[in-house]
């Protein structure tokens, strides 16, 4: 998944840094499996050490291409486009719309090319218009949109393309071939009720539960996870899992390379039902529970959660730094599953392909409307997958998930321990029996190798599995066998982080 990635990096380095230096270029185009299906019918595609026992095997190392074996275009594939391009926009006044064209070729003019530009508010055109430039080869200029009034309180986005304006070998009239968005204009986010009937708090067992006519919120007297949300007698979660802490993300190739999946294996852990210090309290109408759990090297977290009268509730994340070291967090946020019926789902961030820390400028913010099912790319071998960076809302319907100020998240119709191959049973580890002596210890491998795993390994869950971040570490990708990502898109423990989103339901919005 990740080892074309890198190969950005090293083109954003030869456009920005070193203009002299010719390089960069992706290694492999596609993905070298071959089509197999399993006894179900379900299509997969088979590599490396799925042909003959202790047989010399790189294991998926060939798969790690921009497109599938079928060509289908990997998700990565829309920041190829972008890190390529040979027409860049700057913002030089971006409240009025003004932006400046980069003429990146050496030989051509921009007079075949179409300067598109697009006013989207809240995630829709509002406006549009088209300039035509003579712009010279390795020149710039600079042009201004007629952006138009802005209302206030709404999200607004200037989006430009370079489109070609007749056909050419290869690339017909009205191809896209650079594109680019600036903000405008910041709005405000959905708003909802917090008024109602006074909550009561109370504790039965082993949960302590807020609750009304309209709103039952229980969480976990032992663990601090939540266990329970009924709006008007019907449960929102699913399965009794609600939400609780999670800082882990199933290893993508390049994890692996660098040794992330054993050198982190404590937030793993951590992400695992413990002890926690739980207490309540009322604060007016609403109630707040608050769990508190201590993490290896004195570090500690609490979830607060805020239950207003309406039956919004909102959800924060504070985390405290212990002063032993600690290895970089894969993630930091929370995961909790709906019912299987909020599978479609809306929401205002980047799209629509997945999108990580340091694999995100291809892709732009707007209003998309998908599925828990369709999110999951099927990668030859299963990882990581969906994510989506810079997001204000998602709307599953029943319920509305606002971002106090932005989130990362995955929806998805399986877990993380379905994508995490170290997890999968009944699978062998990618051997590489390159010589007759490797000893193939299963010790040595356990959080070191992957494991043999397909795209028909993970199962179509009844529930949509959702985990929102605060951020989830980048993908890496300057090389896929050590390399780790730039410490910019790195989650280090060292400092306090506070953070938070609020559920809503439908019948708390406004």
């Amino acid at each position: 998944m990740g080892n074309s990635n890198g190969s950005l990096w090293l083109q954003w380095q030869s456009i920005y840094k070193y203009p002299n230096l010719q390089g960069g270029f992706i290694w492999d185009w596609v993905d070298q499996g071959f089509e197999r299906r399993d006894a179900a019918g379900t299509l997969y595609w088979t590599y490396g050490g799925d042909y003959g026992d202790r047989e010399p095997s790189d294991g998926n190392f060939c798969c790690n291409g921009l497109v599938s074996p079928d060509r289908t275009p990997h998700p990565a594939m829309a920041e190829v486009r972008y890190a390529y391009a040979d027409i860049a926009f700057r913002p030089v006044g971006p409240a009025r719309g003004s932006f400046e064209v980069e003429n990146r070729f050496y030989f051509t003019s921009l007079d075949g090319y179409d300067i598109v530009y697009t006013v989207e508010a809240d995630g829709k055109a509002v406006r549009s218009g088209t300039v035509r430039l003579q712009t010279a080869p390795q020149q710039r200029e600079t042009v201004d949109a007629a952006v138009g009034k802005l209302k206030p309180g709404r999200n607004y986005y200037l989006r430009l393309r370079a489109v070609t304006r007749t056909d050419r070998p290869g690339l017909p009239a009205g191809t896209i071939v650079a594109e680019e968005q600036f903000p405008l204009q910041k709005g405000a986010l959905p708003a909802y009720e917090k008024e109602g009937e006074r909550l009561a708090l109370s504790t039965q067992g082993d949960r302590i539960e807020a609750a009304n006519d309209r709103v039952r919120f229980a969480v976990n007297l032992t663990t601090g996870a939540a266990l329970s949300y009924e709006i008007d007698g019907t449960e929102l979660f699913a399965d009794g899992f609600g939400v609780r802490p999670n800082f882990w993300r199933a290893p993508v190739d390049n994890d692996y390379g660098d040794g992330m999946p054993r050198r982190t294996q404590v937030w793993k852990e951590a992400s695992r039902d413990a002890d926690a210090e739980v207490t309540g309290r009322m604060e007016g109408d609403a109630a707040v529970i608050a769990a508190t759990r201590a993490l290896a090297g004195g570090n500690r977290v609490t979830t607060t959660y805020t239950v207003y009268p309406s039956g919004a509730v909102n959800v924060r994340m504070h985390f405290a730094p212990g002063e032993e070291p600690m290895p970089e967090m894969p993630r930091y946020g929370v995961r909790f599953r709906l019912p299987e019926r909020m599978d479609a789902f809306a929401y205002f961030g980047r799209g629509p392909e997945e999108n990580y820390w340091d694999r995100k400028a291809g892709t732009f913010v707007g209003r998309y409307e998908t599925s828990a099912r369709r999110e999951c790319f099927p990668y030859v071998r299963p990882q990581e997958t969906g994510h989506h960076c810079d997001t204000e809302w998602i709307d599953f319907g029943e319920l509305l998930i606002v971002a106090d100020s932005t989130m990362e998240f995955n929806a998805l119709r399986c877990t993380v321990e379905d994508l995490d191959g170290e997890q999968a049973v009944g699978r062998d580890y990618q051997w590489h029996n390159w010589t007759k002596s490797d000893s193939n210890e299963v010790d040595k491998a356990r959080n070191a190798m992957r494991r043999q795993t397909h795209v028909n390994d993970i199962p179509v869950r009844d529930f949509v599995e959702v985990c929102l971040d605060y951020r989830q570490m980048g993908l890496g990708g300057y090389d896929s066998w050590g390399k780790r990502p730039e410490e910019s898109v790195t989650l280090r423990t060292g400092k306090l982080r506070d953070w938070g989103f609020t559920l809503v339901p439908k019948r708390a919005r406004k």
